[in-house]
């Protein structure tokens, strides 16, 4: 059982194309996105690993280009 919780982007849309984001037990941002069955992080889907302050800064710039 994973040490962390997935949560799914507020902006996905509808069926399985979506982004997942947890933090793990060290910290760093675990990213997922989920396009087959099954959980983000299980055998067969990729997860970006990156720090917090990596995560924050994406996430501003992405802000600032919508």
């Amino acid at each position: 059982m994973p040490d962390h919780t997935w949560r799914r982007s507020s902006h996905c849309a509808e069926g399985n194309a979506c982004v997942y984001v947890a933090v793990a037990p060290d910290g760093r941002i675990l990213v997922a996105e989920r396009g087959d069955p099954g959980e983000p992080g299980e055998p067969g889907h990729r997860v970006l690993r990156t720090s917090a302050a990596a995560w924050t800064a994406l996430i501003a710039e992405v802000r600032t280009r919508s």
